[in-house]
C-alpha cells in the first residue's frame, strides 16, 4: 500500500529590495587624484599548482579546448604513485576508457579525496582556467559525482561497489513518462529535481516538494514509499507533470548512469524517467534576499519585511550585504559545497530599532557556524556542520546593463594605477537596448556601440563633443576614462555596482547605479 505522508510548509512573504554596500571615495580636489590598489578577482585553484607535464591530463574531453565546461568520466585507479611535476609529490592514476592504462594525473579533482585500495567511477566537470599562472594548471577538474566506489582484494580483483552510485549529485529531469505512457518534455520552464542522500532521497517535484527512501543492489533500485508536501499546483499542466512524476517513480525498479545521464526504468527496461547533471550555479554574482534565519535557539525565524536581510558573495571572497538596518562585509571561502565565514565581520553604525537590532545580532551571528552551502534553482541554502539550517534565501533577479545610468566611481590612467573620479566631476555610462552607449565624460558628451556575449563585453571606438574643458586635470581625466572603456572586454554586476575589466581581469572602470 502507497503511503502519502503530509507536512505542512510556512511560506514567507518579503519585500524584494536589494542594498548592496558602496564606497564612497572622496576626491582630493581639483589638482590631484588618489590612486588606488586593484587586484583581480582570483579563481581557486587545484591545491597542488604544478605544470602538467605531457602525461598529466587524460586524452580527449579531459583538455577541452575554448572556455566551456565539459563533463567527463574518470576511472581512478587504486594507488597513489610517487611522481615529479615542479616537486615530488603524489598522484592519482587515471583513464577515460577502461580498456586503456592508467597514466599519471598531476593536479587535484576538487571536492574529490581518493582512498587507497579502492578504485573509481567519476563524472567530472572540467573548465579552461582563464590566464594560469606559468607553472600552474591550465584545466580544472570538478567533481560531479561519484558514481562507483570499488574495493580491492589483495589479489587487486574488484569486490562490489557502494549502496549509494549516485554520490550527492542533483539530477534535472530530462523526459518523463506521462498518463499515457508516452515519454515527453517537462513543461516549460518547470524544474523537476532528484537527489539520492544517505538516508533517503528527496527533490522538487514541480510545485511541491517530495521524499522518500530507497535501497540499491547492483543496477536494481527499490523506493519506499513517496510523500510530498501539498501546496497546490497553479498551472493545470504543473499539476499533471507532477502527479506523472510521483507515480512513474513508483514504478522505477531498476537504473542505469552513463554519460552524465541517469535513466530509471521498469523491470521490463523501459525507461520512465530520464535526467541530466545539474551543475551548480556559483553562488558568487547574485544578490540573495533573506527568507529566514536561525534565532539562536531551536527554530527559524522569517526576516522582517520592512527591514530585509540580504547577501552578495563576491567572486574576490567578499561577503557583504544589509541586515536590515545595517550594512555588512566580511570574507568568505568555499571548497565544492563547503563554506566558511569568516567571523570577523564590519557593519555601518546606524541607530535600529530594538526588532532591527535584535535580526542584526541574530543574524550576523549565524553566518560563521556556517560549514556547507546547497543551491537549487533561485533558493540558497547554509547549514552549520551538523546539517542544521541557518539561514535560507532566495535570487534577487539581476537588473542588465540597461537598467541603470551608471556613474563611474574609479577608472584605469592606462598606466599602472586605478584612480577615483575627480571631485565634482561627473562620469557616466547609459548601455541603451538598441546597442548604443551613451553618457558624461566630465565636460563632454559622448557616444558610441557595444555588443554583448554573456559577461562578455565590446565597447567600439567612442566620439565626443569638443567643448574645451576649464581645467587641465579634467581634460586628462575625460580621455582616460574614455580609452579605459574602450579596453573592457568583461562587466559584472553585484548588485548596484558595475565593474568593467580589461582581458588579463585588470579593472577598467567601476560604477555605482542611478535609476534612469
Amino acid at each position: 500500500m502507497k503511503m502519502k505522508v503530509t507536512t505542512k510548509l510556512l511560506f514567507l512573504s518579503v519585500g524584494m529590495l536589494a542594498l548592496a554596500l558602496t564606497a564612497c571615495t572622496g576626491g582630493t580636489g581639483s589638482t590631484t587624484t588618489t590612486p588606488t590598489t586593484d587586484t583581480p578577482a582570483l579563481e581557486e585553484a587545484p591545491a597542488t599548482a604544478v605544470s602538467n607535464p605531457p602525461d598529466a591530463t587524460p586524452s580527449g574531453d579531459a583538455s577541452p579546448s575554448g572556455d566551456a565546461s565539459q563533463i567527463i568520466t574518470l576511472l581512478v585507479g587504486p594507488t597513489l604513485v610517487e611522481c615529479t611535476g615542479v616537486t615530488p609529490q603524489l598522484c592519482m592514476q587515471i583513464k577515460e576508457n577502461p580498456t586503456e592504462e592508467y597514466q599519471l594525473f598531476y593536479d587535484q579533482i576538487e571536492g574529490f579525496t581518493p582512498e587507497e585500495g579502492y578504485t573509481y567511477e567519476l563524472m567530472v566537470e572540467t573548465d579552461t582556467i582563464e590566464n594560469p599562472p606559468a607553472d600552474g594548471p591550465t584545466i580544472k577538474y570538478t567533481l560531479v559525482a561519484e558514481v562507483s566506489k570499488t574495493p580491492m582484494t589483495e589479489t587487486g580483483m574488484e569486490t562490489g561497489t557502494t549502496a549509494n552510485p549516485f554520490g550527492e549529485t542533483m539530477w534535472t529531469l530530462t523526459s518523463y513518462t506521462d498518463s499515457s505512457g508516452a515519454m515527453v518534455s517537462p513543461v516549460a520552464n518547470s524544474e523537476v529535481t532528484l537527489q539520492f542522500q544517505e538516508g533517503g532521497l528527496g527533490g522538487n517535484a514541480s510545485c511541491n516538494r517530495y521524499f522518500g527512501s530507497y535501497t540499491v543492489d547492483g543496477s536494481n533500485i527499490s523506493m519506499g514509499p513517496i510523500g510530498s508536501t501539498e501546496m497546490a499546483c497553479g498551472p493545470e499542466a504543473l499539476a499533471a507533470q507532477e502527479s506523472a512524476y510521483l507515480a512513474a517513480l513508483g514504478m522505477v525498479t531498476h537504473f542505469r548512469l552513463e554519460n552524465g545521464q541517469l535513466t530509471l526504468t521498469n523491470k521490463e527496461g523501459k525507461a520512465l524517467l530520464t535526467y541530466a547533471v545539474q551543475v551548480s550555479a556559483s553562488i558568487a554574482g547574485t544578490t540573495w534576499q533573506g527568507v529566514g534565519y536561525h534565532n539562536g535557539k531551536d527554530s527559524i525565524v522569517p526576516a522582517l519585511a520592512d527591514a530585509p536581510l540580504t547577501a552578495v558573495f563576491g567572486p574576490d571572497g567578499s561577503l557583504s550585504g544589509a541586515t536590515g538596518c545595517n550594512n555588512y562585509n566580511t570574507t568568505y571561502t568555499v571548497h565544492g559545497a563547503a563554506i566558511t565565514i569568516s567571523e570577523q565581520i564590519a557593519t555601518t553604525r546606524r541607530a535600529c530599532t530594538p526588532e532591527q537590532a535584535a535580526q542584526e545580532s541574530t543574524y550576523l551571528a549565524v553566518l560563521p557556524k556556517a560549514a556547507s552551502y546547497h543551491m537549487e534553482g533561485d533558493y540558497l541554502e547554509l547549514r552549520d556542520a551538523a546539517g542544521a539550517l541557518l539561514a535560507n534565501y532566495t535570487a534577487v533577479p539581476q537588473p542588465g546593463l540597461s537598467s541603470f545610468t551608471w556613474v563611474a566611481t574609479a577608472y584605469h590612467t592606462g598606466g599602472q594605477a586605478v584612480v577615483s573620479v575627480i571631485g565634482g566631476t561627473r562620469l557616466t555610462a547609459v548601455f541603451n537596448t538598441d546597442g548604443s552607449v551613451t553618457g558624461s565624460s566630465g565636460c563632454n558628451s559622448y557616444g558610441g556601440t557595444y555588443t554583448t556575449d554573456g559577461n562578455n563585453i565590446t565597447i567600439g571606438s567612442l566620439v565626443s563633443t569638443l567643448m574645451a574643458c576649464a581645467e587641465a586635470n579634467v581634460m586628462q581625466q575625460e580621455t582616460a576614462f574614455l580609452a579605459a572603456l574602450e579596453m573592457a572586454t568583461t562587466y559584472q554586476i553585484a548588485g548596484d555596482t558595475l565593474e568593467l575589466r580589461t582581458a588579463d581581469g585588470s579593472l577598467a572602470a567601476s560604477f555605482t547605479a542611478e535609476p534612469q
